[in-house]
């Protein structure tokens, strides 16, 4: 009797160390999962704040490019507007041109 009372002992010593051991085990895994799950936290803030950082340098670029555009574009008018310019300016040479030639052709034919 005295055996078996030992081998319970024994057998209760060791069920409680396995117990014991189990309870350890869950706790480390809780606090990995805990610690996974904050980390997956910090990842998706720093992703978050990288993915902001990113559109705002996307906008800040679609910005410089917009006003890259509306320079050209003045640019091009200011351009278009001084060969306008330019074009009249021909014109009313050309036309003047015609005017003294009709009005030499018009005292050649009088005085012809």
């Amino acid at each position: 009797e005295k055996a078996a009372k030992a081998d319970y002992a024994k057998l209760h010593a060791q069920f409680d160390s396995a117990l014991l051991e189990l309870e350890t085990t869950r706790s480390k895994l809780r606090e990995e999962r805990e610690a996974r799950a904050r980390l997956q936290v910090e990842l998706d803030g720093a992703f978050a704040q990288s993915h902001e950082h990113q559109q705002q340098r996307d906008e800040a670029e679609v910005s410089k490019l917009k006003e890259e555009m509306v320079r050209k574009d003045k640019e091009m008018l200011e351009a278009v507007s001084k060969e306008k310019e330019r074009a009249e300016d021909a014109v009313r040479q050309l036309d003047a041109e015609r005017e003294r030639t009709e009005g030499m052709l018009g005292e050649a034919v009088t005085t012809a």
